[in-house]
């Protein structure tokens, strides 16, 4: 009983606390004011009812709010200064929901415009006003039309209209979806680009093997920084449309060297020969490696080559004994669609002189430095060893000497010492 009681004086206090006066509350809902996205602190949360046009729920200064309402059709708005005030669509408890709760989520519209004009974007940098802004003049294609492997060159012309100086300026040009379905882009870098000044650039693309048959737009981009290092950018306010067209049947040879710059007559060298097949078919191919004036005539193996696909193919050749010194041209012949068709380039190699006998490469005089470095350590090794064995006659003639002497010594002494008179020996 008294559980009953309590939930029952909680409910009466939930009703006077959210119900307009004089009305009768039927039941007791929440609706809760949140903020959509990353948004500003409101400077208020006003919730009317449209009925007595009272308001019976409010804040100042939070990006949330919660109110206990009981049945009704209310008006939420949310205000800020230097913001769009939001009018909310008019929420009616109960919701259509099981718990008959509501949530009401804002959004607020900056009505501020950015320091020096502009709009503010997701990645925190500014688009400036269209009166104020980095222009770009033209975007001008080199071909409307273009091959796989083969080159597009797009020249950008840029103006600063911004009304001050515009640091690091860097232009990004998009080929929009070229590179398997994602942009092929390059990069120019302008540096600093001083008010009402204009500066041309250039990027060049490569167009990738498998680029699909259709017509692509080339883009331009900006971004830049102000002298405090605060970011801007701005999307090219022209564009241009390339095509990517194949032939039915095309091989494209797109490099040849040699394994080495220089050859010599008699010897042996190799070619590496680069192709794609930038048509519409698969290929057989064959390569012919030929110059008259070095005697060299060299084909490849036949090979296939898909659609779409590169190769390298390696092709070895001997220059004739009796070319001469100098810079020679070969010429490489690339033969695909049933031998109706060829792709050509051609190269140049050195040819120098013809090898000597080995007599003359291996001069007599290579063994010098061995019998130059080792003299003189011999002859010191034959002199030190004579200064030794001198020195030790030396030593056995001297020694020898001193026995001499000490000997004639001993026998001298012996020789001069008086006799013992006869009278002593006889003892008188």
């Amino acid at each position: 009983m008294k559980l009953n009681k309590v939930l029952v004086a909680l409910v009466f206090l939930f009703s006077l606390l959210g119900a307009p006066i004089g009305s009768v509350a039927t039941g007791i809902h929440i609706l809760d004011i949140l903020p959509s996205g990353n948004q500003p602190v409101p400077d208020s949360i006003l919730v009317k009812d449209t009925a007595s046009l009272q308001v019976v729920c409010s804040g100042s200064v939070v990006a949330t709010k919660t109110c206990y309402l009981p049945d009704g059709l209310y008006q939420v708005t949310v205000t800020k200064a230097g913001y769009t005030s939001m009018a909310m669509p008019a929420a009616r408890l109960p919701a259509p929901t099981d718990s008959g709760d509501w949530q009401a989520f804002y959004v607020l519209t900056s009505t501020t415009p950015p320091e020096n004009g502009g709009t503010p974007t997701d990645d925190g940098a500014t688009t400036p006003t269209a009166n104020q802004t980095v222009v770009l003049k033209s975007v001008d294609l080199s071909a409307d039309t273009v091959k796989p492997t083969g080159t597009l060159d797009v020249a950008v012309s840029v103006k600063n209209n911004w009304g001050q100086d515009a640091f690091d300026l860097v232009a990004t040009v998009s080929i929009i979806g070229l590179d398997k379905n994602d942009n092929l882009e390059q990069t120019l870098d302008f540096g600093r680009l001083n008010s009402k000044d204009t500066e041309d650039a250039t990027a060049t693309f490569v167009i990738p093997i498998d680029a699909k048959e259709k017509k692509y737009d080339v883009k331009v981009k900006f971004d830049w920084e102000d002298a405090d290092g605060k970011q801007y950018t701005q999307a090219g306010q022209k564009s241009e449309v390339v095509e990517v067209k194949r032939a039915d049947h095309e091989v494209a040879l797109t490099s040849a060297q040699f394994s080495s710059d220089s050859a010599k007559p008699g010897e042996q060298s190799q070619a590496a020969v680069s192709l794609s097949n930038i048509g519409k078919k698969d290929e057989t191919v064959r390569i012919k490696v030929q110059s008259d004036d070095l005697g060299v005539q060299a084909f490849s193996p036949v090979f296939k080559l898909e659609q779409s696909k590169e190769t390298t193919q390696y092709i070895p050749f001997t220059v004739s004994k009796d070319a001469r010194s100098g810079r020679h041209v070969v010429f490489f012949t690339v033969t695909f669609n049933d031998g109706k068709d060829t792709a050509t380039g051609s190269q140049i190699i050195e040819v120098g002189a013809a090898r000597a006998d080995n007599v003359d490469v291996l001069p007599a005089v290579s063994v010098t430095p061995v019998a130059v470095s080792t003299a003189p350590e011999s002859a010191g090794m034959q002199a030190s060893t004579g200064a030794v064995q001198m020195d030790n006659n030396v030593l056995f003639a001297v020694f020898g000497g001193l026995i001499v002497v000490i000997v004639a010594i001993v026998i001298a002494m012996r020789t001069a010492a008086p006799a013992t008179p006869a009278s002593k020996r006889r003892g008188g």
